[in-house]
């Protein structure tokens, strides 16, 4: 069996370990954070994901917060100009939705930590 170390447990690395673990890899996750720390934690980072992350959660069996949180058909992004004007001003419609997943930060209900982090070892600084 091989063995492949992952540096980093947030979301890319929980997805990349799981599919590995699927695919019969033995999988460290390297983190500063215990699991129970990272989701007993604050929020370090927003989390919007596009179609391509959920659906690979979705693959994984681990897209326990579908539509959960707030859905986004589109984005709009706007520098701000002197005197309250928009020197910039960008907008667009997703082709398909995304979802913000930042205040979604512990694990659903019936799922303990050590559940959802089942065949991976972790390990501390």
């Amino acid at each position: 069996m091989r063995k492949i170390a992952i540096v980093g447990g947030g979301q890319s690395g929980l997805q990349l370990a799981l599919n590995l673990l699927k695919n019969n890899y033995e999988v460290t996750v390297v983190s500063s954070r215990t699991a129970e720390q990272i989701f007993n934690g604050r929020v370090t980072s927003s989390q919007f994901m596009f179609r391509d992350s959920l659906q690979n959660e979705c693959n994984l069996g681990i897209n326990f917060w579908e539509k959960q949180g707030p859905v986004a058909e589109g984005l709009a992004f706007t520098i701000p100009g002197p005197n309250k004007t928009r020197a910039l001003f960008w907008e667009a419609k997703l082709d398909h939705y995304g979802e913000n997943l930042a205040s979604l930060a512990a694990p659903p209900d019936g799922m303990s930590v050590r559940t959802l982090y089942a065949g991976i070892a972790t390990m501390e600084e």
